[in-house]
């Protein structure tokens, strides 16, 4: 029974050896097509080394070729994890270099800021939930944005917002009365109501 356990021990710990090779190989390569200006031959190296490992450097390397593509919704996603890691030595000696292009990254983006709402509330952006209301600001890419929060079995939807890159919007929740229900407003002459 203990030469199984030991065996099974073993299998285990040599699958998550050759997954964490895989990673590194498929960084490597990656990282020699972003070196050959060949960011698109590299995407799919750096989606796969991420999928395998979910890990902050393969999220920074990952989120740093989706920026050389313009792709900012999703850089702005994988920066963002990459640079939250504490414990990641590769993600600590390029910090720097990551919140840069994070910064560059947003600056492409519109930045969405939930005010008032109900802490158990969630946000929806263009059918997308994204989180709670403190998770934010929200970044989000220029143009018309659907805002819907739900909390409960209520459901607030804003109009369309119309987003420019650069600007930041805020959604204020805004409590009527106490025999009405919450309703909300956009800031920045957008007239938009949330009601459920």
């Amino acid at each position: 029974m203990g030469i199984l356990l030991l065996l099974s021990l073993s299998a285990g710990v040599s699958s998550v050896v050759q997954a964490a090779d895989a990673v590194e190989v498929l960084i490597r390569k990656g990282v020699d097509k972003r070196r050959q200006k060949d960011d698109r031959g590299a995407l799919p190296l750096f989606q796969e080394a991420f999928d395998i490992s979910r890990n902050a450097r393969a999220a920074a390397q990952l989120g740093l070729c989706e920026q050389a593509l313009g792709m900012w919704a999703e850089a702005e996603a994988h920066l963002s994890e990459a640079v939250v890691s504490q414990t990641d030595s590769w993600v600590v000696t390029k910090r720097k270099v990551l919140e840069t292009s994070l910064k560059d990254t947003r600056s492409h983006m519109a930045r969405l800021v939930i005010v008032n709402a109900p802490e158990s509330a969630l946000v929806i952006l263009s059918g997308v939930t994204r989180g709670k209301p403190a998770d934010g600001p929200f970044y989000v890419l220029p143009g018309t944005v659907e805002v819907s929060i739900t909390s409960g079995t209520k459901r607030f939807e804003a109009t369309e917002t119309s987003l420019v890159a650069g600007a930041e919007r805020t959604v204020t929740f805004v409590d009527q009365s106490k025999s009405t229900a919450t309703a909300a407003k956009v800031s920045k002459a957008d007239n938009a109501n949330l009601a459920p």
